[in-house]
């Protein structure tokens, strides 16, 4: 089992605009923060057994940590609107990093393929 912490306090912190000093609001970004983390690992799960998770997908999965604690903290303040945007943002972070995380060679190709049926012509009687 995966058991990864992709929430960092303090990069939620700046994107809700929370001075790093400010520990009045910690206890719950940090409960926010575990619910996400467990989220996100019961989603990638699946998926990252056979894949190292590269630096790239370490940046986005932890962009997504940012904006579910955010959209969760947005919503217990009551901030409905911006909370479905981060919401949203979410969902899209998760759905790219698993869609990264199921390529294999064949669907990463580069080159466009093109499948036509196998036609013969009947050979010519003499």
């Amino acid at each position: 089992m995966v058991d990864s912490s992709w929430y960092v306090k303090n990069d939620v912190k700046e994107e809700l605009e929370i001075a790093t000093g400010d520990s009045a609001d910690n206890a719950i970004l940090d409960s926010y923060g575990a619910r996400i983390d467990r989220y996100i690992d019961n989603e990638i799960a699946p998926h990252i057994t056979t894949l190292p998770v590269t630096s790239s997908l370490s940046a986005v999965l932890k962009d997504a940590a940012i904006a579910g604690v955010a959209a969760k903290y947005r919503r217990k303040n009551k901030e409905f609107d911006t909370a479905n945007t981060y919401h949203e943002e979410f969902t899209k972070l998760i759905d790219s990093a698993i869609k990264r995380l199921r390529r294999d060679n064949e669907t990463q190709s580069q080159r466009p393929t093109s499948t036509r049926p196998y036609a013969t012509e009947p050979l010519a009687s003499d």
